[in-house]
């Protein structure tokens, strides 16, 4: 039985050497190197000029705004109607 167990350790020994070296291949210096210049680098805009903003998008109406976050919200369409309305009538 101990030569049993020992053989377990030894081959399990040589599995965990073998997920060691894999690791140490994948994570060499020089091979994530070479993997970040097949992407390309990625700048941004903002990091070339401060001062850079992205362009706005055009600002909504409000009684669109409305509907668009009730149904998000997942509120009925009834709900919605009544909501706009309220809102309607309040603006006036």
């Amino acid at each position: 039985m101990d030569k049993a167990a020992g053989a377990d350790k030894v081959e399990s020994g040589r599995i965990r050497e073998a997920g060691k070296a894999e690791r140490d291949r994948r994570n060499e210096p020089g091979r994530l190197l070479d993997e970040r210049e097949e992407e390309g680098p990625s700048i941004e805009p903002a990091d070339l000029d401060p001062s850079f903003r992205p362009p706005a998008a055009p600002p909504q109406r409000l009684l669109d705004a409305l509907r668009e976050r009730l149904r998000y919200m997942h509120y009925s369409l009834r709900t919605e109607e009544a909501y706009v309305y309220w809102v309607r009538g309040f603006v006036r």
